[in-house]
């Protein structure tokens, strides 16, 4: 369902159909409508993963504010790829 829910929330769709089959059975079909309740916690947990990667973020660059950067190392220069 939670997938089914945020695929109508980022759609905008006013629906979606949910079908499932197995040999030898009919297909099996349900229209799914969006359910406020379910589109109100995935939006409550995409801002928690928003406050919580802004958080890391951060911390990372305050770890690392000032220190030297390490030079790429191209593995494949003698190989001829180029990236």
């Amino acid at each position: 369902m939670g997938q089914l829910q945020m695929g109508l929330l980022i759609s905008g769709r006013d629906w979606i159909d949910y079908c499932s089959y197995a040999g030898g059975w009919p297909l099996h079909v349900i229209r799914v409508l969006p359910d406020p309740a379910w589109q109100q916690v995935i939006r409550d947990a995409l801002a928690q993963f928003e406050d919580n990667a802004a958080q890391m973020i951060g911390a990372y660059n305050a770890a690392t504010d000032g220190k030297p950067v390490a030079p790429r190392i191209d593995h494949y220069e003698d190989e001829g790829f180029t990236f």
